[in-house]
């Protein structure tokens, strides 16, 4: 009782620990949705430092909880793998107070690396579908704020490259969502037989991407895929907006669309290929 006690007096100085502890307990409420937990996790980890924080505070309280002081040196060793927790841990375990300066030090020290200025767009990425249809090969349509420059590029084809190569292998296929369909606070499990049933499904085939100035344009045949191809790609491209560069446009579907003019590989237009 008293270990537990301590760990909900240190929750105090760290948000995120009174959520881990209500995780590692079971003490989620049935009705506990996952926007309720996304909600929850983004709050505590809104800033580097809390992030760092949580994650000594809960190797700390681990270690504290089994009531054992024998042996400590071993449990530490079991997170070897995070070098900044053992080093803000070891010979600072028995008092709270040198454990929270010694990680303020370390986030001052590292805070460059640890703090990166956004280069991206505040405004929300517009998604639009233009004669889209599951059934045929299509263009995809990416205007960007800017005319990107060469890391921004591969960037975003090595975004779209990933994107592709786990539908070719059958990534995106909703009628195996298994994990996504069961309730927050139950126990993840996994049926192979009911998997192995299921029909596959395969992202075909796709184009380089083509860019003239600040529009880009990609071809892709989608295959068997279903629609939760098109949720990742408008997930991982909208972070990509709002982080690295801005993208107004996001458009599924058409033969033509913006200021594209078709047949012109000139540099004077800004035309670029990066392969996929």
């Amino acid at each position: 009782m008293q270990s537990m006690q301590t760990i909900h007096h240190h929750a105090e100085l760290h948000p995120k620990l009174s959520l881990w502890r209500g995780k590692r307990c079971g003490c989620f409420p049935s009705n506990t949705n996952t926007n309720d937990f996304k909600m929850k996790k983004i709050a505590s980890f809104s800033t580097p430092a809390l992030h760092l924080t949580h994650n000594i505070f809960e190797r700390w309280a681990v270690i504290k909880a089994t009531g054992d002081n024998d042996g400590r040196e071993d449990k530490l060793a079991e997170f070897e793998h995070d070098p900044d927790a053992a080093s803000i841990l070891m010979g600072n375990f028995d008092d709270p107070e040198k454990l929270r300066k010694r990680i303020e030090e370390r986030i001052k020290k590292k805070q460059k690396d640890i703090l990166q200025t956004k280069t991206g767009s505040a405004e929300p990425m517009i998604v639009t579908f233009k004669e889209f249809d599951f059934s045929d090969s299509c263009y995809i349509w990416i205007e960007f704020s800017r005319s990107p420059s060469n890391n921004e590029l591969d960037l975003i084809s090595g975004a779209i490259r990933s994107w592709y190569l786990l539908g070719h292998i059958g990534g995106y296929n909703s009628m195996n969502m298994q994990l996504t369909q069961l309730p927050i606070n139950e126990k993840p499990s996994f049926d192979s037989v009911k998997a192995s049933e299921e029909i596959t499904s395969a992202f075909y085939n796709i184009g380089d991407l083509e860019l003239q100035d600040n529009l880009a344009r990609i071809w892709v045949d989608t295959g068997t895929s279903d629609p939760l191809m098109l949720d990742v790609l408008i997930n991982a491209l909208q972070s990509l907006s709002s982080d690295y560069i801005g993208i107004k446009n996001l458009v599924f579907g058409g033969k033509h669309w913006g200021k594209w003019k078709e047949g012109s590989n000139s540099v004077e237009d800004g035309y670029k290929v990066c392969k996929i």
